[in-house]
């Protein structure tokens, strides 16, 4: 039986094109924004359902325990690693799984309960670039595969509360000041991103490094 709902958009329209076209077909009316929401505004527009990918603000309370369960996010990671900005280039640097995920909104940030994901493998020579590019195409079908499943909630969440590896989160200053260390910032291949994880811990020794160099830049 298909279940017809109303689902709001969380993220550009750009990004999210073929994922509202899909939702659409299928009789859903569907609306999307990138601004803020509140209750109010949601149960004004009578908003079932929400779908977020590449939406900026913060969800927070009381809207995510109002909609508990009624809030997904789309992420290009295999929580419970790469929580928050510029995950592929965080598991090709911390040498953790490639993959994307589809999980519950909570309060927090990436770390509601995983609905589903899947594994995603490179080659070498892909760059930061393809490497996003592959992910966000994976994710996108992997959403509509698993659309059916997910309305009939038929799966299993995970609480990522009770996983064995808790997995890192990086927020923006942290991920775009390393990225401004590449000189081919996202046209850098993968593989030189994993050995640069190799040799650079993830610790003072990195902001050390990124001292030194803005110190350089500005002297």
């Amino acid at each position: 039986m298909v279940r017809v709902l109303n689902i709001l958009v969380l993220g550009p329209d750009g990004r999210n094109k073929s994922i509202i076209e899909f939702l659409k077909a299928r009789g859903n009316d569907v609306s999307s924004t990138t601004e803020e929401v509140t209750v109010g505004s949601l149960q004004q527009a009578n908003i079932e359902f929400m779908i977020s990918s590449g939406y900026a603000p913060i969800l927070k309370e009381p809207v995510v325990s109002v909609y508990r369960h009624r809030i997904i996010n789309l992420h290009i990671s295999y929580l419970p690693y790469g929580k928050g900005i510029a995950p592929n280039f965080w598991s090709f640097f911390e040498g953790t799984p490639n993959g994307v995920t589809i999980h519950f909104i909570n309060a927090g940030i990436d770390s509601g309960e995983i609905i589903c994901q899947k594994r995603v493998e490179f080659h070498p020579d892909d760059t930061l670039e393809t490497s996003h590019t592959m992910l966000m195409k994976t994710l996108e079908t992997f959403f509509m595969d698993q659309w059916q499943s997910l309305i009939d909630n038929d799966f299993k969440p995970v609480s990522q509360v009770n996983l064995v590896e808790k997995g890192t989160y990086h927020n923006r200053l942290e991920s775009e000041g390393f990225l401004d260390l590449l000189p081919q910032r996202w046209q850098t291949p993968v593989s030189q991103v994993r050995d640069l994880g190799t040799d650079v811990a993830l610790s003072g020794n990195f902001w050390d490094m990124y001292d030194q160099s803005v110190g350089e830049a500005n002297g």
